[in-house]
């Protein structure tokens, strides 16, 4: 191009002013010296200048387009809309909004929807489950299709957020719906295992034996009428949390009356005085008597033993331990932190007992885990006033 520039501008000075060529030469080569040495101080970037380069980059990347301000508004509506479909509406809206667009067609998943006017120049973007078709005044170049292209990817990073999040509370939803039901069920499966027993000592009492049960039935039936009005409040009002105080020696006589097995034997020392939250204790000791018993159908010879005592911190707990054969370490390590399975049923009604007596202020805990001496701990305090004490 310089060479090009050195012989037509001779040729037209020359022909002009009548100069000598070695003049005309000389004039022409320092003139594009001059040219090219002011054109490469503008281009390149100074303290007091950014340069005709950047001039030029933010030209032809933001002509027709201020990103900054569009990302900004985009920003906006992801904290504003919550439903993914109403912020492809609202994004598609603020497009529509650019003075060179005409209109716009997009399908986002299973939704769809058109705004403005169709024009004979339309453009195609696509980025996972979100097309759009934008129709322009005129055509796109091709610096503003890949910038208009980035835009889109932008949009659709937010429209999968948002798709995501609506997952995610529905999944939360259905999770506080499931725990609910599942504990609820967990409540009138204990209730029925109440009656159970109470239905096989019937069974197994001989006739010179019939006051006993008359005398059992009668102190248990109103403690099961409760249990049973408990779990109906509970469905009325999942939310509240109501507690039915009892004495400890009054609950532990009771529970020795409900699980009258040949295979079960109570022990206890000392019989506090102290007031505990039986509804939560029935039902811990009752799944922890029900799953041992279930063992105990598969394994004859089980013995099961429940024994309760003063711990050297002043801590009263309640140990059911059974002589069957150990869990295994997967199982046992999982039981309390998530829903497992299992052949004779552990792991769903023990996560829910577990938490049950969290928020009572208890703690289940698995103490041991081997062949003959398979404990669980019911501690009736606290788990951070029991690791106070033991410090």
């Amino acid at each position: 191009m310089i060479a090009l520039i050195l012989v037509l501008a001779s040729y037209a000075i020359g022909t002009l002013h009548k100069v000598n060529y070695i003049q005309i030469m000389f004039m022409t080569i320092f003139g594009l010296a001059l040219i090219l040495i002011a054109f490469s101080l503008l281009w390149k970037p100074t303290i007091r200048f950014s340069g005709v380069e950047l001039l030029m980059s933010r030209y032809l990347l933001s002509i027709g387009m201020p990103f900054e301000k569009w990302i900004k508004n985009i920003a906006n509506l992801g904290e504003i809309e919550l439903n993914a479909n109403n912020f492809v509406q609202s994004a598609m809206t603020e497009m529509t909004t650019l003075p060179w667009v005409t209109g716009v067609n997009w399908l986002a998943d299973e939704a769809q929807g058109k705004l403005g006017e169709t024009s004979s120049h339309s453009t195609d973007f696509n980025f996972k489950d979100l097309h759009m078709t934008l129709h322009t005044r005129w055509q796109i170049s091709p610096a503003l299709y890949v910038h208009i292209k980035l835009l889109t990817q932008i949009m659709g990073e937010f429209y999968e957020a948002k798709r995501r999040e609506e997952t995610l509370r529905q999944n939360a939803y259905m999770q506080a719906f499931y725990e609910s039901g599942s504990r609820l069920t967990h409540d009138i499966k204990n209730i029925l295992q109440s009656v159970g027993t109470l239905v096989s000592a019937a069974e197994q009492t001989k006739e010179k034996d019939n006051d006993a049960l008359v005398s059992l039935i009668r102190r248990q039936l109103p403690m099961l009428n409760q249990r049973i009005a408990s779990t109906l409040d509970k469905l009325k009002a999942p939310g509240e949390d109501k507690k039915r105080l009892e004495k400890m020696s009054a609950w532990w006589k009771n529970l020795q009356l409900r699980h009258r097995q040949a295979d079960i034997e109570f022990i206890a020392d000392v019989l506090p005085s102290q007031d505990i939250n039986a509804e939560v204790l029935d039902s811990v000791l009752d799944n922890l008597l029900s799953n041992a018993s279930e063992k105990a159908k598969y394994l004859p010879g089980t013995l099961i033993k429940v024994e309760l005592y003063e711990n050297k911190n002043h801590v009263f707990m309640i140990d059911v331990t059974d002589s069957g054969h150990a869990m295994d370490v997967s199982i046992a390590f999982n039981l309390f932190k998530k829903h497992i399975t299992s052949h004779n049923g552990l792991g769903v009604g023990l996560f829910h007992a577990a938490q049950d007596a969290k928020q009572a202020g208890y703690k289940l805990a698995l103490a041991s885990n081997v062949n003959g001496a398979v404990c669980f701990r019911v501690t009736l305090a606290p788990e951070e006033s029991t690791e106070k004490l033991d410090k």
